[in-house]
Order: structure tokens, then C-alpha cells, then sequence
């Protein structure tokens, strides 16, 4: 007979043993590929989300500003465009919220869409009608997507498809940001109305599905979005013709557009697109050019930085002059040197123009004084005077020379929390320039164009008239005033040097209000308009000002493979239930090598070597662990498919949304397959290391049992014992000034050394125990006899104990790492709200209420609390609540107050200094050792570790916005707060990164417990329009531990199937015992036991197994659960454990009847002739 033929005489020999082994293999393969596959589903679920969100986008550019239409248009004519096959749209994106007229619920956080019929084109399912609206909205109308129906109860009986609404139609609100040229964070910026409503009717309820799930935002909670016709959004925004959002589409799904930026920077137009206007100047007397220049001026009233180094650049050979004119509150003159003359004390002249210009001799403005004497430059500290503001203080009694005291009061640059600040500065006068009077031939300081537009200010008749922003009293004003208004609007009547204007109202928002070219070159050769704006327009960069696109998709896709690897967090969770698998193999096929024994004994007898044996049993198992891996790939996948209703029910919390489909992938498969296979055949060969080691007399008559160790080591188990116990113990005592997980770990590491210590002692007993006699009577004599026999083989016994307790010592004491959440984590705020628009006054300040609009009542209420408002930058949620890679997570900005509190919960820090260690907020106002450029951040730990996987120290870079990036330095970590998810910088660094962001959008509030309610419901019924969300902030903690607590769940109920799969690798033990002992149980029938008694004597022994297991384990899981417990930083679902580890013992129970059934069948006389 041949090898071949010998293994498979074998198999078929011994096929019901094979049989089990193979079901063994085929559950530990079915669980390392159902592992594999959750993960694919999980990255196959995201990846679908990206492409039905966004079908055939490609790109998209979306601004903080409007432009035209037409680009796109103009944008898909170009060749480069054209070539890949491409298509651009242009829409309106806006974020918003949406209000139910008739009940007043209300959505935050709305997508709103301004699109046609040509937006439902781009969808990779757009052949499917019931995706897309019946009709388009038109005027007034509004579709909206199932989830934001929902949310606001509407349309609650759909169909699964597109579900027209009958009239009467239901009306919403939709409040969107009134969009403001100038910042709002300048004084001249409106910080009040800043948003407009617009009544809607809603026609129709699409599914969130294909394009009715549209979202830039990588997310796998479903959006909810509104549609409504571009003209209705341009009538309410007063933008007609106007755009802010471009889509550039593939020709399919999978294709990519990689030109669309160099195609924009060819289309932009300066004027109508990037708010920039370059125009002529010609200031004309009777009909003749006085003097002329070209102008450079933004709607933004300041020029971006970025635009005035790329003009500044384009234009060196033509000289350009930056200028910068600012708002003073008053202008004055002390009077007191010349009180000998009968003047007054002090001169006023309110609301006048100061340019700050360095004059130059081409274009002026500042070409000689009233004596016709040439003016040299300006000191920082020199001003001159126009000849009306001369005039006007010698009427008031004030006779100003040169070297007099001039004063500016003025607003800062840049406001906080809505409150502009006052200042003054002093310069000396430096001379008086004339001013031509109205109807005379202008000079260049009749220049009202040195003054930027500034809509309800510069285009109102008079002064009495501003629609200002800012403090105003038109009481200030006189009848001479507001004559010089109308004579000679925003004309100038100061001039300081640029320098010393850009040292006062220089801001993050720009340096200069103009740039000024002379029509002319130094040879005289006239300057064409033409060539101006085509040299700034190839040296301006369109990303600097936010006009880039982004390949949403590429990133997208990207994202999609997820913060965390499923497919690895499910093996770690399945780890017992794939061990206890392989211990079934284990014990199954030691089982079947000792049914065997005589056999082997046989073929050693024979000249057999025991390596050639071990081979043909290998063989043998490799064949069945082949085809129980077969078997277990395929229920691998049912596996995954019930894991995965699981996370879309029971354990939904791990992942937000219920969201996930089954995926799989050929590779998958394969190495699920190939690792059943090899972990089988590992612990095949473990279980047949010794087989060399057994004298072939005992094989042939059938025994297989190795001697047993001596006193000795059973001595130094005792030992190991003790020294465990007492390590346990110093851990223990350790763990009380520790923390948190620190706490917890320290805990379960006790608590690990005493199960340990547990199983050393039990192998040293049951060791000790299997000599000697024992002499028993009455109803205990079984029972002790049946524990007695769970000594007679302590190595099989203590392995089988070892992973029953192993196992419920995880499963339980795993809760020590359930999180609750406190108000530590959220630094003691009881309150997190949050806003769709910005708000520019705080309820936190008694003005801040007044300009809110809230009631005596609820001022007095909100009087009582403490808030903190923090700007924030839009971006991904890189928080545990996000399965997505956030590409560029959302950034917080730290005002000083925050810093000045402290509080939180920290994780770690790089503080070196006392101060620092005490309040680790202090560090973001340093500077990064030896990395100057980087920007010092906090982060949460477990958005460090698990979404942007970087650590203390380490470096971030954070997009701008603006075509560049922003190196920043981890100095520390916050552990389990409320800002998860979020970068965080100081304020002052947060505004230099992010110049064009205004406003707050979130609110910290710390109010007593009794009052928290009424003040989360005053917030966000007056701040409603705001789109103002109000959470508790335990609620909000709750939410992200969630996660993990869902996690340790997922853990604890794997793990609990993995013990009881262990216990029917028990019951083979007791049934491979029992074979053992045919001849032992028959001879005691032989004297007279009963069978009914042997059974009872098997099953007690299976219970002891069991009960030393979970005892074991559970008594070391308390020993680590207990002390956290009580410290009230563990959570531990007794019940459900309970309840569990009771269901394993019965479930043990009854696997064990097995053996019991294998004992009542024991033929006595066969056995006896046996033996």
C-alpha cells in the first residue's frame, strides 16, 4: 500500500472524527474570513457612499464669494477641457437651515443647492427617474431629500422613490447667510441681519440615494440637502446671474479631470469673478483730463494680501503706489498753545477719511503745500492737513501750525465678539495741502477714488444718512459736514504715510485699500489698461484667493478606506473564538491520535520511524483541514453578513449610520482560506510533538499518558504563585494614583497576574491530587470521586480551565473599560452649541445679548452663566463618529479666556515648565522648539491616534484654503473631550491661518444644573435663525464613547461564542477521558456501579471543569473590575455578564452529555477483556 493510499484508508477509517475536525477547522476559517470581509464591506460601503454622493463629479470649486455663471460655461469651451471630455456647471452651494412653518421643527447643517435639471445628468444612476424630482422647483418651490424630510416631518409614507407632495403644500423656512462684502470682523462689516429667510413650498421628497444623498462632506451618515431653482437663491441672495460653486464632471465615474485649475485660471475674469476692479481714473475740468491713473480696488473694501504682492510684482516697472484710507472717528487739534489768541481748548472734526499714501510725483497725491512748497516724504509720525480741515478748526477757534499736536481717534482693524475698540494716536503736523473748492479746477487731493466703496456709507447723499455698522452718532455731524460730503464725498482730509497708516489699520484681512498705477511709464509711452489686468491676472495665483478645485472624488475614494482596519478590530475581537476553534481541532485530533495509539504502536513496531508517522497523521489532518476551510470560507461569508447586521442594529452606535452592504473580494477569500488551513495544520502539528516521545509497548496496548512532574516543580509553581499574587497586589496599590485608562490598565494587569496565579495553582493541585487514596462514602463520594478524576490527566485539564477562564476573565473585565462620560470632559461646560452661520456678538457679554435680541427674561437667565465662544474653520469631522479618513479636519480656535480658565482631561503634553504642566493650554501660545514656522495645536488623544494617526510631537499640516498649507506641532493631547475631532490653535494664531474666517460658531456655556435646560432652550429659540444647536455636553461625550463602549460589546459577545465554542472542546475532552477509561468504568460496573451513577460521576467531573473556569476567570475579573467600579470609572453590565456566563455553564451542561452518553454505552465485557 502506498503512502497515498495509506492516508486515505485513514480517512475513511476514522471519517466521523474527520468530520468533527473539519467543523472545527471550517469555524476558525469561517471566522478569520468572515473578519476579512466585514472589512471589506466596510471599505466597499464607504467607497459606494463616495460614488453615489457624487456619481460622475469629478471636481468642485466652491468660494467664499460669488462670481459668474458663465464661467463654467466658459470654462467647458476651453480646449483642455473639452478634450477630456468634460463638463462644468455652475451652482449655488450654501449651508443653511430649514424650519417647518407650521410646527417649527428644524434642520441644521442643510446642504442647499441651487441647481437646474442639468445637475441630475452628472449622477452615475441618473437613468433611474425615481432618484431625481418629477419637475424642477421654480420660483418658491423647494425638493428636498428624504432624510431632511424626516427630520422635519414631512412626507413621512414614501414609497422609495421620488413622492410628490399634494397641495396644500407644506411652507419652510430656509435661512441662509446674507452674504457681505467687507468682513464682518472689521468695523466697517455688518455683525446684525446677517442672514435671509426665504418662505418655500415643498413639492416633492426624493430618496437619499444617487445624487438626493449629494454632500462634499465624507461622511457615512446621510446628508440632509435641499434643491431649489438657481433663480430663487439669486432673487433672495441679490446675486442675479451669480454663482458660487463649480462641478466639473468625468465622462463616467471612474474617470478623472486633471486641468480644470489651469482651464479656470484662463477663463477668470478680474471684475466679475474675483470681486477686483482695475479701472481708470480721469478727474476732469471742463471738459480737459486734470489728472488721471489706473486703480486697483477690491468689493471687499480691503485688498487680499495675496492680490497686492502678485500687483505689486506685475507691475515693479510701472512703479505702483499701495494706498490705504481709514475712517476717523474725529479728527483734533489742541488748542491750548494758542489760548493767548482767544482759541479754544480743543478742535473736533467727526467721520473723516485719512489716506495713508506715499506720494508720488507721477500720480501725487500730496504735490506741495498751500505756499506751493514741494513736500518730502512723510515721518511716521507726521500728518498733513487739507486746506478744509484747516479752515474748519481756525472757525472753531484753533489756529493749527506745523508741529502742532494732530489726534485720530479711530476703531481697531479688527473687532471681538462684535465690540469694536477705540483708539487714538497723536502725530505732529507736518503742513497744510490745498484743496480746490468746488466748481475750481480739481488738484490731485480732490481725490474721493482714494476711498473704497463701502455699500450704506460712500453711496449715501449725506452723512446723517450712513447706514453704518458700526457705533455712530449722526449728532456729530454739522451742517459743514455734511456740505463737504456733498461737495467732495470721501475725499481725503488727512495724509499720513503708508507706513504709519499700515502700523494702525493693517489687518489680517489686507494691508491696502488701492494700488495706484500712473498712465504713463518714466518714457513717457502711455500704459494700456489691457496690459495691466493681463500681467496681474497671470501673476495673481486664483488658489491664493480659494478659486482651486478639488478632486472630491480622488479624495473621496481615498478616504473610503477608513480610519480603522475592520477587518483587523474583528479578528481582535473573534481572537477566542478563533483559539477556542483551534483548541477543538486540537483536541480533536489528539482524540483521534489516541483512538489510534495501538495503531501507531503498529507501524512503530514495524520499523516505522516516528517522523514518517507523524507525516502520514499530518498528511491526513492537512487533507481534512483543506476541506473544512472550504466549508468555512463559504460560511466565513455568512459570517460577515451576520456581523454585519449586527453593526446596522444592535451595535450601530460603532459606526453612526445603519449603512453597511456585503463586499467581498477574491483576495479576501483566499487568505481566510489559506490561514484556516494553516492555523489548523500548526495545531495538528503541536498536537503531535510528543508522539516520539511514548514507548511503543504502551501505544500497542492504547495508553498515551507521559509521566507526570515531580514534587519539586510542583514547589516552584507554588512559588511562582504566591509572587504573582503578591505582584498582583503591588499593582493594585499603585493603580489607587493613577487615572482613567491608566487606572483601568493598571487594574487589569492586577487582575491578569491573579488568574495566573489562579491557573498555576490549580495545574500544582490537580498534580498533587492524582495520587493517593481517597476514601469517601455516602452522597458526596461520587462528587469526589469525580473530582478526584480531573486530576488524572492535570496538563489536559489545566489547558481546558485555562481557556474557559482566560475567556471570561477578558469578557468580563474588559467593562473596566467602559466608559461614562463627565463634566471633566468638557472642562466643566455644561452647554456645546453649535451655529450653521457665524454669529459676531456673544450671549456671553450683557451687549452681546442686546444685539441678539434676547428678553429681559433671558438676559437675567443668561446673566447667571459662563460662556466662551470659539471661532471655527468648516472642514471633515475627524472624530470616532467619522468612518471616513478626514482629508482636512475641522480647526478650533482658542480664545484667551479658554486658556486663561484651563480645565480638561489630558492625555499628555510636552510642557517642561510648572506653569505649563498645571494648565497644558498655555503651550499653544508658544513657539514650537526648534520649528519656528509651526503652528502649536491640541488635540483629543483618540483623534490623534486613530484618525490622523500622529502623536505628541509630531507634525500636521492643515490646507489653508488659499493653495498652501499649515505646518502644525502636537504639544498636547486632551483625552475623552468634547473636542474630539477638532485641530485646536490659539485664536491669534487661528486668525493668521485663516484670515477671511469671521465670526464664532461655538458657544461653551457653564451654567448650574437646575437652569441648563431653560438655557439651552432660550439659545436656540432666539438664535434659531442662526441655525443654533444646543447639546448637553454629557450628551455629546456620550456619543463618542459610545463608540468604544459598542466596541468592548462587539468584544465581550465574540468572545463570549468563542467560550462557548470552548465548551464543547470541553465536552471532547470529557469524551476523550471517558475512552480512556473504558476498562476503568467497566470494571466499577463490574463490582457494582451502577451506569445511571457513572453518568452523574462524568457529568459532575465536566461541572468541576466548568466552574473552576468561570470561577477562575471570574474571580480575577473582579479583582481588576472592582476597584474601578467603585471609583465610579467603570460601568459594568453585571446583568448581561451574568446572564451570559450563566447560558455558557448551561450550554457547557449539556455538551458534556456527550461523554455521559459515551459512558452509558461502554460495553463491560469488551473493555474488560481489554484490559
Amino acid at each position: 500500500m502506498t503512502f497515498a493510499q495509506l492516508i486515505l484508508a485513514g480517512l475513511w477509517q476514522h471519517r466521523r472524527l474527520n468530520v468533527a475536525v473539519a467543523l472545527g477547522v471550517a469555524a476558525a476559517a469561517a471566522v478569520l474570513c468572515g473578519a476579512l470581509v466585514v472589512g471589506d464591506s466596510m471599505r466597499g460601503s464607504l467607497r459606494d457612499i463616495v460614488l453615489e454622493r457624487l456619481g460622475r463629479i469629478d471636481r468642485v470649486l466652491v468660494v467664499d464669494r460669488f462670481f459668474r455663471a458663465e464661467l463654467a460655461d466658459d470654462l467647458a469651451r476651453e480646449a483642455m477641457l473639452a478634450e477630456q471630455e468634460a463638463s462644468a456647471l455652475a451652482v449655488l452651494l450654501l449651508s443653511g437651515s430649514v424650519e417647518h412653518a407650521e410646527t417649527h421643527r428644524r434642520a441644521s447643517g442643510v446642504n442647499v443647492l441651487g441647481c437646474d435639471e442639468r445637475f441630475w445628468q452628472l449622477g452615475d444612476r441618473a437613468g433611474e427617474t425615481r432618484l431625481r424630482p418629477t419637475r424642477m422647483p421654480g420660483d418658491g418651490e423647494v425638493v428636498i431629500n428624504a432624510t431632511l424630510a424626516a427630520e422635519l416631518g414631512i412626507g413621512e409614507e414614501l414609497d422609495g422613490g421620488a413622492s410628490a407632495i399634494a397641495p396644500p403644500r407644506p411652507e419652510v423656512l430656509l435661512r441662509l447667510p446674507r452674504q457681505q462684502n467687507v468682513p464682518a470682523d472689521s468695523p466697517l462689516g455688518r455683525k446684525t441681519e446677517t442672514v435671509d429667510t426665504v418662505r418655500l413650498k415643498v413639492i416633492e421628497v426624493i430618496p437619499t440615494e444617487g445624487l438626493g444623498r449629494f454632500s462634499l462632506q465624507a461622511s457615512q451618515q446621510d446628508p440632509r440637502t435641499a434643491f431649489v431653482s438657481p433663480g430663487t437663491l439669486q432673487a433672495a441672495l441679490g446675486k442675479p446671474g451669480m454663482a458660487n460653486a463649480i462641478l466639473v464632471a468625468a465622462k463616467n465615474e471612474t474617470a478623472h479631470v486633471d486641468v480644470a485649475d489651469e482651464a479656470l485660471k484662463r477663463s477668470l475674469k478680474l471684475d466679475a469673478d474675483l470681486g477686483l476692479t482695475l479701472k481708470r481714473v480721469e478727474h476732469q475740468y471742463d471738459g480737459e483730463t486734470v489728472h488721471e491713473y489706473f486703480d486697483l480696488t477690491s468689493d471687499r473694501m480691503m485688498l487680499p494680501p495675496e492680490v497686492e504682492q502678485a500687483a505689486m510684482a506685475a507691475w515693479r516697472e510701472y512703479k505702483p503706489q499701495p494706498a490705504l484710507a481709514y475712517l476717523a472717528n474725529w479728527i483734533s487739534a489742541d488748542g491750548a498753545r494758542g489760548a493767548g489768541r482767544g482759541a479754544r481748548e480743543t478742535a473736533r472734526i467727526p467721520y473723516s477719511v485719512v489716506a495713508a499714501v506715499d506720494s508720488a510725483a507721477a500720480i501725487g497725491p500730496l504735490d506741495g503745500d498751500v505756499d506751493g512748497k514741494v513736500l518730502e516724504p512723510l515721518a511716521h509720525d507726521e500728518i498733513v492737513l487739507n486746506s478744509w480741515a484747516f479752515e474748519d478748526f481756525k472757525k472753531q477757534g484753533v489756529d493749527v501750525r506745523p508741529g502742532d499736536t494732530i489726534t485720530l481717534e479711530y476703531f481697531e482693524p479688527e473687532s471681538t465678539h462684535g465690540e469694536v475698540r477705540e483708539r487714538d494716536v497723536k502725530f505732529k503736523l507736518r503742513a497744510i495741502a490745498p484743496l480746490a473748492k468746488r466748481g475750481e479746477r480739481p488738484l490731485r487731493t480732490n481725490d474721493p477714488d482714494l476711498t473704497p466703496e463701502v455699500p450704506g456709507v460712500t453711496d449715501k447723499e449725506s452723512i446723517r444718512n450712513w447706514d453704518a455698522p458700526f457705533p455712530y452718532d449722526s449728532d456729530r455731524v454739522r451742517s459743514q459736514d455734511d456740505r463737504y460730503w456733498r461737495d467732495f464725498r470721501t475725499t481725503p482730509k488727512a495724509f499720513v504715510s503708508l507706513a504709519a497708516g499700515r502700523k494702525l489699520w493693517s489687518s489680517r484681512f489686507g494691508n491696502a485699500t488701492s494700488i495706484r498705477v500712473a498712465t504713463r511709464d518714466a518714457g513717457g509711452k502711455e500704459i494700456a489698461l489691457e496690459a495691466l489686468r493681463d500681467g496681474l491676472l497671470r501673476e495673481l495665483d486664483p488658489a491664493a484667493l480659494g478659486f482651486a478645485f478639488r478632486p472630491v472624488k480622488e479624495q473621496g475614494l481615498a478616504a473610503a478606506q477608513g480610519t480603522t482596519s475592520f477587518a483587523g478590530l474583528f479578528l481582535g475581537f473573534s481572537m477566542f473564538l478563533i483559539a477556542a476553534a483551534m483548541m477543538l481541532v486540537v483536541i480533536l485530533f489528539r482524540l483521534g491520535v489516541e483512538q489510534r495509539a495501538s495503531e501507531v504502536g503498529v507501524l512503530l513496531a514495524v520499523g516505522w520511524s516516528a517522523g514518517r508517522v507523524r507525516r502520514l497523521l499530518l498528511a491526513e489532518g492537512l487533507v481534512v483541514a483543506a476541506v473544512g476551510a472550504v466549508l468555512g470560507t463559504a460560511l466565513g461569508v455568512g459570517f460577515a453578513a451576520l456581523m454585519l447586521w449586527a453593526l446596522t442594529t444592535v451595535w450601530v452606535e460603532a459606526i453612526a449610520a445603519p449603512f453597511l452592504k456585503l463586499h467581498y473580494t477574491p483576495t479576501s477569500l483566499i487568505v481566510g482560506y489559506a490561514s484556516g488551513v494553516v492555523l489548523a495544520a500548526l495545531g495538528i502539528a503541536l498536537s503531535l510533538r510528543t508522539l516520539g516521545k511514548l514507548p511503543v509497548r504502551g501505544l500497542l496496548a492504547g495508553r498515551v499518558a507521559l509521566e507526570r512532574p515531580r514534587a519539586r516543580r510542583r514547589r516552584w509553581a507554588q512559588i511562582a504563585a504566591a509572587g504573582m499574587i503578591v505582584a498582583a497586589a503591588a499593582l493594585g496599590a499603585a493603580a489607587i494614583g493613577l487615572s482613567g485608562e491608566a487606572q483601568a490598565g493598571a487594574f487589569f494587569g492586577s487582575g491578569a497576574l491573579v488568574l495566573a496565579a489562579g491557573l498555576v495553582f490549580v495545574w500544582q493541585r490537580l498534580n498533587a491530587d492524582a495520587g493517593g487514596s481517597l476514601i469517601a462514602a455516602g452522597a458526596a463520594a461520587v462528587p469526589k470521586l469525580a473530582v478526584r478524576n480531573t486530576a488524572r490527566s492535570p496538563g489536559r485539564s489545566t489547558l481546558t480551565i485555562g481557556l474557559v477562564a482566560a475567556a471570561s476573565f477578558l469578557i468580563v473585565a474588559i467593562s473596566a473599560f467602559r466608559l461614562d462620560p463627565s463634566l471633566d470632559g468638557a472642562g466643566g461646560f455644561r452647554l456645546y452649541a453649535e451655529s450653521d452661520q457665524p454669529l459676531y456678538y456673544t450671549p456671553a457679554t450683557p451687549q452681546g445679548r442686546d444685539e441678539l435680541a434676547f428678553s429681559p427674561e433671558q438676559s437675567d437667565l443668561l446673566a447667571k452663566t459662563t460662556g466662551i465662544a470659539l471661532r471655527v474653520q468648516r472642514g471633515d469631522d475627524a472624530s470616532c463618529l467619522n468612518l471616513y479618513q478626514a482629508e482636512r479636519p475641522r480647526v478650533v480656535g482658542v480664545p484667551p479666556a479658554l486658556v486663561r480658565r484651563g480645565g480638561f482631561l489630558w492625555g499628555g503634553s510636552l510642557a517642561t515648565t510648572d506653569a505649563h504642566l498645571e494648565n497644558p493650554w498655555l503651550l499653544l501660545d508658544e513657539a514650537s522648539a526648534g520649528e519656528s514656522d509651526a503652528v502649536p495645536v491640541v488635540l483629543d488623544a483618540n483623534t490623534a491616534t486613530y484618525s490622523l494617526k500622529i502623536g505628541l510631537g509630531d507634525t500636521l499640516a492643515l490646507d489653508d484654503g488659499r493653495g498652501g498649507t499649515i505646518d502644525c506641532r502636537v504639544v498636547a493631547l486632551l483625552k475623552n473631550s468634547i473636542f474630539q475631532g477638532d485641530v485646536l490653535m490659539a485664536e491669534r494664531r487661528f486668525l493668521e491661518s485663516f484670515p477671511e474666517t469671521s465670526g464664532y460658531r461655538l458657544l461653551l456655556v457653564d451654567a448650574p444644573a437646575e437652569i441648563a435646560d431653560d438655557v439651552s432652550t432660550a439659545l436656540e429659540s432666539v438664535l434659531g435663525d442662526y441655525g443654533v444647536d444646543v447639546e448637553p455636553c454629557e450628551e455629546r461625550l456620550r456619543g463618542f464613547m459610545a463608540v468604544q463602549n459598542t466596541y468592548l460589546s462587539t468584544f465581550q459577545s465574540l468572545g463570549g461564542l468563542g467560550l462557548l465554542l470552548g465548551t464543547f472542546g470541553l465536552a471532547a475532552v470529557q469524551m476523550r477521558n471517558v475512552l480512556e477509561r473504558r476498562s476503568e468504568l467497566a470494571l466499577l460496573q463490574a463490582v457494582g456501579f451502577r451506569r445511571r451513577t457513572l453518568a452523574q460521576m462524568v457529568l459532575v467531573e465536566n461541572a468541576a471543569l466548568l466552574v473552576a473556569g468561570l470561577g477562575t476567570g471570574v474571580v480575577a475579573a473582579v479583582v481588576a473590575v472592582l476597584p474601578h467600579f467603585f471609583a465610579g470609572g467603570a460601568g459594568v453590565p453585571w446583568g448581561t455578564l451574568s446572564a451570559m456566563l450563566g447560558a455558557i455553564f448551561v450550554v457547557g451542561l449539556l455538551a458534556g452529555m456527550s461523554a455521559v452518553r459515551a459512558t452509558l454505552r461502554t460495553p463491560v465485557l469488551a473493555a474488560l477483556r481489554g484490559e
